[in-house]
């Protein structure tokens, strides 16, 4: 059974069990030397995938935190300070702590280097894709060119027909202002005749209704005339 002298239930366990003050042995365990250290830390650290110069840096920088944190707790004991108290068991859960760490944030560099690596091949693929149409490009400029030249062409010679067009379009008008001045003309004229026929017409009926009005005896007088 091993308990923390730090811990705020040690007080509590040991009203409620008193045998373990009473029938019990309390080992105080010392600090560790710098070799169990060593050799903990190893252990703990050699399962992530570093170099060996990488493995050595972290085992020291691992000692040197437990060992620095361990004499400024006995300097803080020593000054009447509260105690705190640091054990193997620190060092183990800083080991784990550092060990769980380093492979979250591996994991997050490997995702952002995935990402990068995928958009550098699109990139590529892009830059890829953009010379095979740059070459297409060029190959049809030839063609492009002669299209052009057609296409000038054909807008030379649409507008010369829309000139001569709009010169007949103007002939046109000419003529029509000629027709309709014509067929005012013809207007007036039909208008007097119709004029004149209406006059005429009433002549011709007055002159069959004295026809009609004279006798048989008449006629034969005028016959004899």
């Amino acid at each position: 059974l091993a308990m923390n002298t730090t811990s705020a239930g040690l007080r509590g366990t040991l009203r409620d069990f008193p045998c373990l003050l009473n029938c019990c042995t309390v080992n105080w365990f010392t600090h560790w030397p710098t070799d169990a250290l060593h050799f903990v830390s190893e252990t703990f650290l050699k399962e992530i995938e570093l170099t060996p110069e990488e493995l050595t840096g972290c085992i020291n920088v691992s000692e040197y935190f437990h060992t620095f944190a361990t004499s400024r707790a006995d300097e803080a004991y020593n000054n009447d300070v509260s105690y705190n108290c640091v054990t193997p068991a620190s060092f183990l859960e800083l080991n784990s702590l550092f060990k769980n760490l380093l492979t979250t944030k591996r994991n997050e560099v490997n995702d952002i280097k995935q990402r990068f690596t995928v958009g550098l091949e699109k990139i590529k693929d892009a830059a890829s894709q953009v010379g095979v149409m740059q070459g297409e490009l060029e190959a049809i400029q030839p063609h492009l060119t002669a299209a052009s030249k057609e296409v000038d062409k054909c807008v030379a010679l649409v507008e010369k027909d829309l000139n001569e067009v709009s010169e007949l379009e103007k002939i046109v008008k000419n003529e029509d202002a000629i027709v309709t001045e014509k067929t005012k003309q013809v207007n007036t004229i039909k208008q007097e005749c119709e004029e004149e026929l209406s006059e005429v017409s009433a002549a011709v009926d007055g002159a069959l209704e004295e026809m009609e009005a004279i006798s048989q005896q008449d006629y034969t007088a005028l016959r004899g005339l």
